[in-house]
């Protein structure tokens, strides 16, 4: 039986979805928050030198997978969540990279330290990044959703990436942005509201 610990910064970021799926699926990890002074340690012991890393221990071996989106699809399809045979698994991912053309771009904001820079990048991400992703959703929610679930009738990655950019856009002063879709608005409450998912949200580091 395989093990599994998930090493990431104390935050959200590029971590979250990678503990979001663990948790919606109800498997066991552990969630290895790395303080920024013990960050240069451990750096050398990851595969490129950066993070989220997911250790896997299974029959004395360890092994360890670097990159975010790697690491959630491959989880997501060992534990039930990439999606019902192959044009969900294929729709899936291609939701889960859209709604990471948005984080990639949300990401630029935050962390922008020049002021005229940061507000253009703001603007980009409110006027294009956050209308392109939130049409693309309701389209695709009509076509191929199901009990308010982007793609297929239960819970994917494709749903957990979603609500993942609309909470972590939250707290990065992007949420009034998503006022304009009330396909997304709700489809984040019912995400919110799976069990496995409420249960870990209630417990999460703030």
């Amino acid at each position: 039986m395989a093990t599994y610990k998930v090493s990431y910064f104390d935050g959200k970021g590029r971590g979250e979805i990678i503990r979001l799926v663990f948790s919606a699926a109800g498997k066991n990890f552990e969630d290895h928050r790395v303080k920024g002074e013990d960050w240069p340690k451990f750096k050398p012991e990851t595969p490129l030198g950066q993070m989220p890393v997911l250790t896997v221990t299974k029959g004395g071996k360890k092994s360890l997978l670097c990159q975010s989106g790697t690491i959630a699809r491959s989880l997501a399809r060992e534990f039930g969540l990439g999606g019902q045979g192959s044009e969900e698994q294929q729709l899936v991912e291609e939701v889960f990279d859209t709604v990471g053309d948005v984080h990639t771009a949300a990401f630029k904001f935050y962390f922008e330290k020049d002021e005229k820079s940061k507000a253009a990048a703001k603007t980009d991400v409110v006027d294009n990044h956050i209308p392109r992703l939130g049409n693309y959703i309701s389209k695709r929610m009509k076509e191929y959703g199901k009990n308010g679930f982007i793609i297929g009738s239960k819970l994917s990655l494709a749903d957990l990436a979603l609500f993942n950019i609309v909470d972590q856009s939250s707290d990065m002063g992007l949420g009034d942005a998503w006022a304009k879709f009330p396909d997304v608005a709700a489809h984040s409450k019912k995400v919110q509201g799976e069990k496995n998912v409420s249960a870990y949200l209630a417990k999460r580091s703030k």
